[in-house]
């Protein structure tokens, strides 16, 4: 059977990750904007891009909270 290719996740990418394997419950993009903010000089769009683009690789997984969505891992970091 063929296993699964790993994803490709690039270093901006990989600072999201990072914030969401830390976290041990789904976050919504506002604590993760305000986590990169000292860090990164990223505009909201950007992070909120990052985020769809995980998404759509699998990476992460959203659920709706009412107006907001809130992002978790789905992957290990070691994936």
């Amino acid at each position: 059977m063929k296993q699964p290719s790993p994803l490709s996740i690039p270093k901006a990418e990989w600072a999201v990750m990072e914030i969401l394997w830390e976290s041990q419950e789904a976050i919504s993009s506002e604590q993760i904007i305000a986590q990169l903010a000292s860090e990164q000089s990223w505009s909201e769009g950007t992070v909120r891009s990052l985020l769809s683009r995980l998404a759509k690789q699998g990476a992460i997984e959203t659920e709706r909270d009412g107006r907001r969505f809130l992002y978790r891992a789905s992957c290990e970091r070691a994936d």
